[in-house]
């Protein structure tokens, strides 16, 4: 099972960089088209109950998890800067925590057929990117991305490598 591999680039940056075995357009697609964000974004425990993108610089995303119990995970932000299919900026906040809202860019590149995804988050302070790390992310990471392999995996060959 492949892991993302997790680097901590200062006190307010970390670097995740992940291999897809996709061309970049089904990698893109995937984070950018709702109905494909439904289908692999969370932990297996949990349902995505609510996805919206607006995706255009200064639209704004909302994506809600719900776990079994009934409670509502809510992550929402602003597109900043969109080169598609190459690169996404946005900010992201963990709604049961306002404040706390960093940016986060993905960067899409095309190798020998594959992605390469790698994510740059920029955090406010030393304390909010700890407390994002102690949560459980890398754990909760590494699933999300494992059920983006196996939609990935049925989606790849229809888009193909169409932008």
């Amino acid at each position: 099972m492949q892991k993302a591999e997790l680097i901590l680039v200062s006190d307010t940056e970390v670097r995740i960089r992940r291999t897809f075995n996709a061309p970049v357009a089904a990698v893109w697609a995937a984070w950018t088209k709702p109905e494909l964000v439904m289908r692999w974004y969370g932990l297996r425990s949990l349902r995505m109950a609510e996805c919206t993108i607006n995706l255009e610089v200064g639209g704004t995303w909302r994506w809600v998890l719900a776990a079994p119990d009934g409670q509502l995970i809510a992550f929402s932000g602003v597109f900043k800067d969109i080169r598609a299919p190459h690169s996404l900026t946005r900010t992201e906040l963990f709604e049961a925590m306002p404040g706390t809202d960093y940016v986060v860019t993905l960067d899409f590149e095309a190798v020998d057929g594959r992605t390469v995804l790698t994510s740059r988050m920029v955090y406010q302070s030393k304390e909010h990117r700890d407390g994002h790390l102690q949560s459980g992310m890398e754990a909760g990471m590494n699933e999300t991305y494992e059920r983006m392999d196996e939609l990935l995996a049925d989606i790849s060959p229809s888009v193909g490598g169409a932008v």
